[in-house]
């Protein structure tokens, strides 16, 4: 995505349009972008397997209902602080590389320096 990124920018002959791929890509390589992604990959591991029964050319009843309060149950785990922290500790550990690896590319964008104050940010916490 990087190199994509780079590459509009270099060809772009739209200041317009590299500062929009340019934001895009800082957007993607944000912390609240990772922890989204995780929140929402962690709910649809959560809530796909009753879509799929839900879903099925042969519903059973007493299945569906079986499977819709687990993954109440689970969902209401979800809502717990210790469970927040895990994945917020997932979703920090995946931004630090992100941070790491933007660090340590040859082409470093003009964004490297905001970047690398997050970096510190994070490795602090």
């Amino acid at each position: 995505m990087r190199k994509v990124a780079a590459e509009i920018v270099q060809e772009s002959s739209s200041s317009e349009t590299a500062a929009e791929v340019t934001g895009l890509k800082n957007h993607l390589e944000s912390f609240p972008f990772i922890f989204s992604l995780h929140v929402i990959h962690e709910v649809l591991a959560v809530i796909n397997p009753l879509s799929e029964q839900l879903q099925a050319a042969h519903l059973v009843i007493s299945e569906a209902c079986t499977l819709i309060s687990a993954t109440k149950n689970k969902l209401r785990k979800m809502h717990d602080d210790e469970y927040f922290r895990v994945l917020y500790g997932k979703s920090k550990e995946m931004a630090i590389n992100v941070i790491a690896e933007l660090l340590e590319t040859s082409a470093l964008s003009s964004a490297v320096p905001a970047k690398s104050k997050e970096f510190r940010r994070y490795r602090e916490d």
